[in-house]
């Protein structure tokens, strides 16, 4: 990535699924080694990214208590 573009949630979210396939888990430090970036919007993402993965196992987990 060129370091004139702006890291995007978009790029960060890529990068977290993807290390998250390979059984890598996502940490800020992983993140800024692979992109380059300022530690300060890798955590925003990262944490964005890590609260959306927590609805989604909610929203699973309530799906199949209400398939039971």
């Amino acid at each position: 990535m060129a370091r004139t573009e702006r890291l995007t949630y978009q790029t960060t979210a890529k990068l977290c699924d993807e290390m998250r396939q390979i059984g890598i888990t996502p940490s800020i430090r992983k993140l800024q080694a692979q992109l380059g970036r300022s530690f300060s919007t890798i955590t925003a993402h990262l944490q964005q990214w890590r609260d959306q993965q927590s609805q989604t196992r909610i929203s699973d987990t309530e799906l199949s208590i209400e398939l039971k």
